[in-house]
């Protein structure tokens, strides 16, 4: 009987983890997903507001090669709220906690879309041994208010900032996690413009053209800052691979994800070969 009770709790313990499951970090639980075998392991990081399920077809390509984990944000898709400021300081070690907690080992290619370009490069920063490269999919730049404002009058300035502050305050459909990560949208844009790219790590950027017209004439210029702010980003770290697609609008992973896992699975390659 002993050694029944030894082998039975030796099954249990040793019992694979469900590919979709929750962790907990600071007493709540946070929703995961991962796929597939390999190192270094592809972490999928959805744009503003948005869960992992915006990173499925994508993920599913690049499971077939390597390891990957999307996850939900604090307060997105089914991960419970976090009391925390949803800063980037916050998400990034919220994000390296997760790592460590389910033994999903460095080095790490970040995958981050709009908003969680920031949130990628962020982490690159605080954990520079751990990152292996970076995919930024569509990635907000940091001066992206700055660039549009350039070629606006005063008065579409004005309406600009206006349009911009009605965000920041959020909207009533937005939910809670939504809006705590809007109140955090300007301060991480700030940090950000104080932190350079990193030069030694290689980095894709995929940039989309294929935007449709803003009911605001006063992003007329957008998309056109937007290639040239990426294109910038090529002076602090010449190593960049730079893509412009016409195909796809902001969402490139959706749009056309056989693109983003084939770059993924490039640098993937390139990393084994060294």
């Amino acid at each position: 009987m002993k050694i029944l009770f030894v082998v039975l709790l030796f099954l249990i313990t040793c019992k694979p983890k469900d590919s979709d499951r929750f962790t907990e970090i600071q007493h709540k639980q946070i929703h995961l997903l991962e796929l597939g075998e390999g190192s270094p392991t592809v972490v999928f990081v959805a744009g503003f507001g948005t869960d992992l399920t915006t990173f499925d077809a994508v993920q599913k390509q690049v499971s077939q090669f390597t390891r990957t984990l999307s996850y939900d944000r604090a307060g997105l898709g089914k991960s419970e709220q976090i009391d925390t400021e949803r800063s980037l300081t916050s998400i990034c070690n919220e994000l390296h906690t997760l790592l460590q907690q389910e033994d999903i080992p460095a080095p790490y290619i970040l995958v981050g879309h709009s908003y969680g370009g920031h949130m990628v490069r962020f982490f690159a920063h605080q954990y520079p041994q751990e990152t292996a490269g970076l995919i930024l999919v569509d990635a907000t730049p940091e001066w992206q208010d700055e660039e549009i404002k350039k070629s606006l009058s005063d008065r579409e300035i004005f309406q600009f900032d206006s349009v911009r502050e009605i965000w920041k305050a959020g909207d009533p459909l937005w939910t809670p996690g939504q809006l705590e990560e809007s109140k955090q949208f300007q301060a991480s844009q700030e940090i950000m413009q104080h932190l350079k790219m990193p030069d030694d790590i290689p980095i894709t950027v995929l940039t989309a053209t294929n935007m449709p017209p803003s009911q605001f004439s006063f992003l007329r210029d957008a998309t056109a800052a937007k290639v040239r702010l990426h294109k910038q980003w090529l002076k602090d770290a010449p190593q960049i691979k730079h893509i412009i697609t016409n195909k796809s609008g902001h969402h490139i992973h959706a749009d056309e994800p056989d693109l983003v896992a084939r770059e993924i699975r490039e640098m993937v390659e390139a990393g084994k070969k060294e």
